[in-house]
């Protein structure tokens, strides 16, 4: 089975360790606002 991960690449110099550390912060976050799962809809679509 194939991965949808897409892997991107960037060089932030100096500020690399600051800016692996911000978005490893912003990932936790994201990851614990409890929305995770399925869409669902009314049977009127809305």
């Amino acid at each position: 089975m194939g991965s949808d991960a897409i892997v991107t690449r960037a060089d932030f110099g100096e500020q690399e360790t600051a800016m692996q550390k911000y978005l490893k912060e912003g990932e936790e976050r994201a990851f614990s606002l409890g929305n995770r799962g399925p869409i669902k809809f009314n049977g009127d679509g809305t």
